[in-house]
């Protein structure tokens, strides 16, 4: 019965079904069921169909973003400012500032030898405390950058100039064909040499014992010349006496004291030495 039913042709949707002979109930509900099952069947095929369109126009746009992103990626990577990417025409007058520049950022070996000239600098932009210790070196400067006007007033001594690199002083001009020094006159003709100058007085002394005779020489520092001298005596001075008080020569004073008996008690001899230069 199944083969006979399966043979035939299926009416359309909406005309009665035609039976062949001995068709009963239970064939009817089972041809209906088949029915539905087929039209089940035939929903859950567009469904799958209508998913896999869905998830290809899904992966389509996947990849299309994909594709978007890494050209934006590129793009930004293009636009990354390489080293030196960025020159001096780029940069408008006075757009970098100091402030807008972090402590210790820009260092000698950062920037190209002459980069940074006289005119690229304000007047007063670069002050002494954002200036590291020994950062600006000779070499640093261009030919004739600093001048006289550059340089603050009595801020160089001579410690700082190369005296052999000055000329003759114009109104020393007769300094070579001098014969005598205007102070000369008024020393009456001597030389300075002649006048004494740094006087000192050198002393020396005896030991404080028991002896009964004692000589002292107090002698000049080398180069000076004794003008005077004296002595004094200290301790048991009962029968001492000065034998002698006189200069050693040009060069010191000398003294001698003697006791007339055995002193019993210490006494010392000393002797001052007056000393200058010149003379």
């Amino acid at each position: 019965m199944a083969d006979e039913h399966e043979s035939k042709p299926r009416p359309e949707s909406g005309q009665p079904h035609e039976h062949p002979p001995g068709w009963s109930d239970a064939d009817t509900a089972l041809e209906d069921l088949i029915e539905e099952e087929e039209h089940e069947i035939h929903s859950n095929r567009l469904l799958i169909i209508g998913a896999f369109a869905a998830i290809a126009l899904v992966v389509a746009a996947l990849v299309l973003s994909i594709l978007a992103l890494n050209r934006n990626i590129e793009s930004v990577a293009k636009a990354t400012p390489k080293d030196n990417s960025v020159g001096e025409s780029a940069i408008e007058d006075g757009a970098v500032t100091s402030t807008k520049i972090a402590n210790g950022a820009v260092t000698s070996e950062k920037l190209a030898e002459g980069a940074v000239t006289s005119n690229a600098i304000a007047p007063g932009a670069v002050l002494d405390v954002a200036l590291a210790p020994n950062a600006v070196v000779t070499k640093a400067l261009a030919a004739g950058a600093v001048t006289g006007k550059k340089v603050a007033s009595n801020s160089l001594t001579g410690a700082n100039i190369d005296e052999s690199t000055l000329g003759k002083v114009p109104s020393a001009a007769a300094a070579d064909s001098a014969s005598k020094a205007t102070n000369a006159t008024k020393l009456g003709g001597v030389a300075a040499a002649s006048y004494l100058s740094g006087v000192k007085l050198v002393q020396a002394e005896s030991s404080e014992d028991l002896e009964q005779s004692k000589a002292v020489t107090a002698s000049c520092p080398s180069g000076m010349r004794v003008l005077a001298g004296g002595i004094a005596l200290s301790g048991a001075l009962t029968g001492v006496a000065l034998q002698q008080s006189a200069p050693a020569g040009d060069t010191g004073w000398t003294a001698v004291a003697v006791a007339a008996v055995q002193p019993a008690n210490p006494w010392k001899l000393t002797v001052t030495a007056i000393c200058a230069n010149g003379g």
